[in-house]
Protein backbone atom coordinates (compact mmCIF):
# COMPACT_ATOMS: atom_id res chain seq x y z
CA UNK A 1 0.00 0.00 0.00
CA UNK A 2 2.65 2.57 1.02
CA UNK A 3 4.44 1.55 -2.37
CA UNK A 4 1.38 2.50 -4.72
CA UNK A 5 0.95 5.87 -2.73
CA UNK A 6 4.71 6.44 -2.93
CA UNK A 7 4.17 5.39 -6.93
CA UNK A 8 1.07 8.00 -7.14
CA UNK A 9 3.20 10.62 -5.33
CA UNK A 10 6.25 10.23 -7.54
CA UNK A 11 4.23 10.36 -10.71
CA UNK A 12 2.11 12.97 -9.37
CA UNK A 13 5.24 15.19 -9.66
CA UNK A 14 6.25 14.68 -12.59
CA UNK A 15 3.44 15.34 -14.31
CA UNK A 16 2.88 18.74 -12.44
CA UNK A 17 6.69 19.38 -13.14
CA UNK A 18 6.09 18.46 -16.62
CA UNK A 19 3.00 20.56 -17.22
CA UNK A 20 4.73 23.49 -15.26
CA UNK A 21 7.16 23.82 -18.22
CA UNK A 22 4.02 24.62 -20.67
CA UNK A 23 3.40 28.26 -20.74
CA UNK A 24 -0.17 29.37 -22.24
CA UNK A 25 1.61 32.87 -23.34
CA UNK A 26 5.57 34.80 -23.29
CA UNK A 27 4.18 37.01 -21.06
CA UNK A 28 4.23 34.12 -18.30
CA UNK A 29 8.15 33.51 -19.92
CA UNK A 30 10.74 34.92 -17.13
CA UNK A 31 13.86 33.71 -19.11
CA UNK A 32 15.07 32.79 -22.27
CA UNK A 33 15.18 29.00 -21.31
CA UNK A 34 11.58 30.16 -20.31
CA UNK A 35 10.90 31.54 -24.11
CA UNK A 36 12.23 28.58 -25.51
CA UNK A 37 10.19 25.80 -24.26
CA UNK A 38 6.67 28.16 -24.88
CA UNK A 39 7.99 28.07 -28.60
CA UNK A 40 8.76 24.46 -28.57
CA UNK A 41 5.48 23.83 -27.17
CA UNK A 42 3.46 25.93 -29.25
CA UNK A 43 5.64 24.92 -32.50
CA UNK A 44 7.11 21.35 -32.22
CA UNK A 45 4.03 19.69 -30.47
CA UNK A 46 1.79 20.31 -33.37
CA UNK A 47 4.79 20.12 -36.00
CA UNK A 48 2.18 18.28 -38.13
CA UNK A 49 0.05 21.15 -38.56
CA UNK A 50 3.59 23.30 -40.64
CA UNK A 51 5.45 20.40 -41.93
CA UNK A 52 4.94 19.52 -45.91
CA UNK A 53 2.84 23.15 -45.92
CA UNK A 54 3.94 26.26 -47.31
CA UNK A 55 6.57 28.14 -45.21
CA UNK A 56 4.31 31.00 -45.06
CA UNK A 57 2.15 29.25 -42.27
CA UNK A 58 4.73 29.19 -40.13
CA UNK A 59 6.09 32.24 -40.19
CA UNK A 60 2.72 33.94 -39.71
CA UNK A 61 2.14 31.99 -36.60
CA UNK A 62 5.48 33.10 -35.57
CA UNK A 63 4.44 36.88 -36.45
CA UNK A 64 1.40 35.94 -34.29
CA UNK A 65 3.67 35.53 -31.17
CA UNK A 66 7.19 37.53 -31.97
CA UNK A 67 8.39 40.13 -34.14
CA UNK A 68 10.56 38.91 -36.80
CA UNK A 69 14.21 41.56 -35.86
CA UNK A 70 16.24 39.52 -38.03
CA UNK A 71 16.20 36.04 -40.56
CA UNK A 72 19.36 34.10 -42.15
CA UNK A 73 18.37 31.80 -45.46
CA UNK A 74 20.52 28.28 -45.16
CA UNK A 75 22.10 27.19 -48.04
CA UNK A 76 23.26 23.67 -49.19
CA UNK A 77 26.84 23.05 -49.70
CA UNK A 78 28.28 24.09 -52.96
CA UNK A 79 30.94 20.93 -52.20
CA UNK A 80 27.89 18.71 -53.25
CA UNK A 81 27.01 20.12 -55.99
CA UNK A 82 28.46 19.10 -59.40
CA UNK A 83 28.45 22.81 -60.70
CA UNK A 84 29.60 24.36 -56.97
CA UNK A 85 26.31 26.00 -56.55
CA UNK A 86 24.55 26.45 -53.43
CA UNK A 87 20.96 25.95 -53.14
CA UNK A 88 18.52 27.22 -50.34
CA UNK A 89 17.39 25.17 -47.93
CA UNK A 90 16.72 26.74 -44.81
CA UNK A 91 15.59 30.04 -42.86
CA UNK A 92 16.47 31.37 -39.16
CA UNK A 93 14.49 33.41 -37.42
CA UNK A 94 14.93 36.20 -34.59
CA UNK A 95 12.86 37.37 -32.28
CA UNK A 96 16.19 39.92 -31.25
CA UNK A 97 18.30 41.73 -34.02
CA UNK A 98 21.40 39.46 -34.96
CA UNK A 99 24.20 41.63 -35.75
CA UNK A 100 27.71 39.98 -36.75
CA UNK A 101 28.60 37.04 -34.70
CA UNK A 102 28.09 37.39 -31.05
CA UNK A 103 30.55 35.92 -28.57
CA UNK A 104 28.70 35.24 -25.46
CA UNK A 105 25.44 34.58 -24.23
CA UNK A 106 22.37 32.47 -25.29
CA UNK A 107 20.37 32.90 -28.24
CA UNK A 108 17.44 31.16 -29.26
CA UNK A 109 17.56 29.54 -32.94
CA UNK A 110 14.31 28.66 -34.44
CA UNK A 111 15.33 27.26 -37.89
CA UNK A 112 12.90 25.94 -40.79
CA UNK A 113 14.16 23.34 -43.33
CA UNK A 114 12.82 23.29 -46.55
CA UNK A 115 12.28 20.56 -49.49
CA UNK A 116 14.52 20.86 -51.68
CA UNK A 117 13.26 24.12 -53.23
CA UNK A 118 15.46 24.14 -56.15
CA UNK A 119 16.27 28.01 -55.76
CA UNK A 120 19.95 29.01 -56.60
CA UNK A 121 21.40 31.09 -53.75
CA UNK A 122 22.96 33.79 -56.40
CA UNK A 123 19.88 33.77 -58.70
CA UNK A 124 17.33 33.95 -55.46
CA UNK A 125 18.91 36.77 -53.93
CA UNK A 126 18.69 39.45 -57.27
CA UNK A 127 14.94 38.48 -56.65
CA UNK A 128 14.91 40.19 -53.39
CA UNK A 129 14.06 44.32 -53.68
CA UNK A 130 16.84 46.26 -52.31
CA UNK A 131 14.83 47.86 -49.50
CA UNK A 132 13.71 44.33 -47.88
CA UNK A 133 17.51 43.34 -47.70
CA UNK A 134 17.08 45.07 -44.18
CA UNK A 135 13.29 45.11 -43.43
CA UNK A 136 13.03 41.21 -41.99
CA UNK A 137 9.37 41.25 -41.93
CA UNK A 138 9.19 42.10 -45.83
CA UNK A 139 12.31 39.84 -46.43
CA UNK A 140 10.77 36.54 -45.26
CA UNK A 141 7.63 36.80 -47.49
CA UNK A 142 10.69 36.15 -50.44
CA UNK A 143 10.53 32.45 -48.69
CA UNK A 144 7.17 32.14 -47.52
CA UNK A 145 6.05 29.34 -51.04
CA UNK A 146 8.73 27.24 -50.05
CA UNK A 147 7.35 23.78 -48.50
CA UNK A 148 8.21 23.46 -45.15
CA UNK A 149 10.10 19.95 -44.54
CA UNK A 150 11.34 20.54 -40.65
CA UNK A 151 11.17 22.85 -37.67
CA UNK A 152 14.02 23.14 -35.37
CA UNK A 153 14.03 25.21 -32.18
CA UNK A 154 17.22 25.50 -29.98
CA UNK A 155 19.16 27.60 -27.61
CA UNK A 156 22.71 28.10 -28.55
CA UNK A 157 25.29 29.04 -25.72
CA UNK A 158 27.95 31.28 -27.23
CA UNK A 159 30.11 30.72 -24.17
CA UNK A 160 29.83 27.47 -24.78
CA UNK A 161 29.50 27.31 -27.97
CA UNK A 162 27.03 24.25 -27.65
CA UNK A 163 23.61 23.63 -28.88
CA UNK A 164 21.47 23.82 -25.32
CA UNK A 165 17.82 21.25 -26.26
Amino acid sequence: MKKNLLVSFLFFLFVTGTYAQHFESLSECKSIEDTLRYLQHTFLEPKDKFVGKPAKEVIEAFRKVLPIKSAVLHRSSPWIDKEGLSYIDGLDLFYVEVSGIPTRGKQIYFDIYFEDTHAEVDSFKKKIAEEDWDNYDRYVNYFQDFIVKEIDIHLWDWGTRKKIE
